[in-house]
């Protein structure tokens, strides 16, 4: 084989010009026997994926919406609570997905809103009792001063 590639002046060798040829055989011919044998044994098939698509969305979309207040919400993201539950649940997958991917782009904006709120209050309130501490700190230091100071002279 590898001769006769040469004679021709073909680019493959023969061991990669057989090695191409099951590959493709394999791709072409088993794949396509070993999807239809899964199917049959798990009994697969696109509706029932289908239906089980639609059963995680509407879980998931529900989870969303029972475990959110409208008042926790960002104003700007209120929107998507307008809709009643029962309503978003009727609606198609494609309606359903990007609402899911709003309602979670929504919550993680308004985390990384109060996450960030609270640690500049944290801030606020940890400069204010280290500043305090600290002029606890001189009083006291000023106070022991004074009392050695007073001491040393009665004596």
């Amino acid at each position: 084989m590898d001769m006769y590639c040469r004679s021709k002046a073909m680019s493959k060798t023969g061991k990669s010009w057989l090695s191409a040829l099951i590959h493709n055989m394999w791709t072409l011919l088993h794949r396509p026997q070993w999807e239809n044998r899964n199917a049959h044994v798990h009994n697969y098939n696109e509706e029932s994926e289908a239906s089980h698509n639609t059963e995680n969305l509407q879980s998931e979309l529900q989870d969303l919406y029972t475990g959110e207040l409208i008042e926790n919400l960002l104003v700007r993201d209120r929107h998507l609570m307008e809709q009643s539950l029962e309503t978003l649940l009727e609606e198609p997958d494609a309606y359903m997905k990007p609402w899911i991917a709003e309602m979670k782009v929504a919550i993680c904006e308004r985390d990384q809103i109060f996450s960030t709120e609270h640690k500049s209050e944290s801030a606020l309130m940890r400069g204010w009792m280290i500043k305090r501490d600290r002029e606890e700190d001189s009083e006291e230091l000023m106070e022991t001063k004074c009392k050695r100071a007073c001491h040393v002279r009665e004596e």
